[in-house]
């Protein structure tokens, strides 16, 4: 969870919760066999080490960690567990004067390539995943207050357990929702994750911080669809738009906020049309229109070709089963068939996932229904059936 508007003093508290097909042979065949285990899973003090290109704002000696400047983000390397566990409490050390931040986040593996959504760790209860694994990562975001004076956080030991009794009971898969796309702008501006905007960029965001990928990675991708049958997968580079508390595509008992509210039905929607929460948002701001996903405005205008906002159907394709692959440091447009001459039906953004269904003889993927990708834009992609 946050915390703020502490004194100056060492508190500690006890609480709990990879890019796209990285980290496979660790998973290998660890995740499918470790099920059977019942060993107790050892605690670990985690090693507060900037590393890996993916932190921003925060300096870390391995001993402690803080903030550069206003804020940052720390996210530490991926640790194997001793034994598979589905909660993960923590006992943490750090000076947060007050109105300072610290914040707590764990995800897990699950197949080869895959993470579950970001979850915030609580002061009095472990974060509970959705299903046990061996490999776990931390996220650390801290918050300098407003004179900026900055918290520091001097230990962090995690304690994973095993408790199948405490497993969510998912009662629907996430699916493909129909919501209002807005156009983010703010060219300059600097994204949660540290993206500075270019222009004409190609990124979305979401309104939850469990979505958001790291800087430079494309963990959490979103396909997103026009009425004009124009499509874009990119990256969640950023928080909104409206709240940071709605993931709206979740079931609602494992939804963070709004769980009287039906899945696939973002807050702000359900406040601008139908009055819910008086018509505000998590702030108490008056909802001035539905938008349930922000595109940067190179996916907004270039790719999808859109000129106001407006409705369009987003697949949330961290959580959809199936074979994916990663976009390689160039963008690459989707055809309606195989070859460079065919007709340019969308754009996937560099780094980007896509879903695989199967390989043409002349080596171009097929992603989706007249939607094709050449297998050599890909940096990884695993053996796929003839189309």
């Amino acid at each position: 969870m946050a915390y703020g508007e502490r004194s100056a003093v060492t508190i500690r508290g006890r609480w709990g919760g990879f890019p796209v097909l990285a980290l496979v042979a660790l998973l290998g065949s660890t995740v499918t066999a470790c099920a059977a285990e019942s060993d107790t899973p050892a605690p670990w003090n985690a090693p507060l080490i900037v590393e890996g290109g993916d932190d921003r704002g925060v300096t870390a000696n391995g001993e402690t960690a803080r903030p550069t400047a206003g804020g940052g983000t720390l996210v530490l390397a991926p640790h194997e567990l001793t034994a598979p566990a589905n909660q993960i409490a923590a006992d943490v050390t750090a000076a947060i004067p007050p109105g300072a931040v610290v914040m707590v986040e764990l995800r897990g593996a699950r197949e080869p390539g895959r993470w579950t959504e970001w979850l915030e760790a609580g002061p009095r209860a472990p974060a509970a995943l959705p299903e046990p694994t061996r490999l776990v990562q931390i996220r650390l975001t801290l918050s300098a207050a407003p004179d900026r004076a900055a918290p520091v956080v001097r230990g962090l030991r995690l304690i994973p357990q095993r408790n199948d009794d405490q497993l969510p009971r998912i009662t629907g898969p996430v699916g493909t929702y129909r919501v209002f796309a807005t156009r983010i702008g703010l060219v300059g501006n600097t994204t949660a994750n540290g993206h500075v905007v270019a222009p004409r960029d190609h990124f979305a965001a979401l309104p939850s911080r469990r979505t958001l990928s790291s800087h430079g990675s494309s963990d959490y991708t979103v396909q997103v669809c026009a009425d004009n049958d124009r499509c874009a997968w990119v990256p969640v580079s950023d928080i909104g738009p409206w709240n940071t508390t709605d993931d709206y595509w979740n079931v609602p008992q494992l939804r963070q906020s709004w769980r009287d509210l039906p899945q696939g039905l973002p807050q702000s929607q359900a406040a601008f049309r139908d009055g819910y929460n008086g018509g505000r948002d998590q702030f108490g701001r008056r909802v001035t229109n539905p938008a349930g996903v922000d595109l940067a405005d190179g996916t907004f205008w270039d790719t999808l070709r859109l000129r106001d906002n407006q409705w369009v159907t987003v697949d949330y394709l961290w959580a959809r089963p199936g074979l994916f692959g990663l976009v390689g440091a160039q963008p690459l447009t989707v055809r309606g068939e195989p070859g460079d001459d065919a007709p340019d039906v969308g754009r996937a953004a560099e780094g980007a996932m896509v879903p695989l269904q199967c390989r043409e003889p002349d080596e171009w993927l097929r992603i989706g229904p007249g939607q094709f990708l050449p297998a050599s834009g890909l940096t990884q992609a695993p053996p796929l059936p003839a189309c």
